[in-house]
């Protein structure tokens, strides 16, 4: 019901000439229920909105209060340290096989008596740290030449003279002053050369039944 109907029904009379003025002064000091009824409702969306940030902080707070925030950090810093260990040793994995690499280059001109004096003579060079430089062991003859003269037997002496070959021998050295225990140590296929290129030797040899 509008207030000047209320006023009428209460038997208050505004004169026509103040209706206006009247209307505008007491809207402007007085609301309608119905109006304050839907200025209340329009904010009822946002004040819903802020409610659901506002638990949504508050869950966020809790979960953060839960963390163990010591032992994250703690974590992180284990992470990281094994992150930074790893990587030293790919850095020192990847110096020692291009050692090893240039290593292989400059044994090449040698011969070894044997692949495990060849081994070994790359260890005891490996454990004197020798650094590289352009793709060149620095101290390399040095050390080398040490080697050779403390273990010659690791080399391969070509100063020596060969062995004399038998007569159809072909290239094949054999020594012509060969021992039954040497005849002894010949596998088959050895044995088997030596009795076409030289049967008097192998019969002498084999006698007490080596064939």
């Amino acid at each position: 019901m509008d207030i000047l109907e209320m006023l009428t029904n209460a038997g208050v009379t505004i004169p026509e000439e103040n209706k206006a003025e009247f209307d505008k002064t007491f809207r402007k000091e007085f609301k309608h229920i119905a109006e304050i009824a839907t200025n209340n409702g329009k904010y009822d969306a946002e004040i819903k909105g802020l409610n659901e940030q506002l638990d949504t902080a508050n869950n966020k707070i809790q979960e953060f209060t839960s963390m163990d925030i010591d032992g994250i950090k703690k974590a992180a810093d284990e992470y990281k340290a094994a992150a930074e260990q790893a990587k030293v040793n790919a850095d020192k994995r990847i110096a020692e096989l291009e050692f090893d690499g240039v290593l292989k280059e400059h044994l090449m001109p040698f011969k070894f008596s044997s692949d495990y004096a060849r081994a070994g003579v790359m260890q005891e060079i490996k454990t004197k740290g020798l650094p590289l430089d352009n793709g060149k062991i620095t101290g390399f003859d040095d050390v080398i030449k040490s080697i050779k003269e403390a273990q010659p037997t690791a080399f391969v002496d070509e100063t020596a003279p060969p062995p004399p070959m038998y007569a159809g021998a072909g290239k094949t050295p054999i020594n012509k002053n060969m021992t039954k225990e040497e005849f002894s140590k010949l596998g088959y296929s050895e044995r088997l050369k030596l009795k076409g290129e030289n049967l008097a030797l192998y019969e002498q040899l084999s006698k007490k039944g080596y064939d």
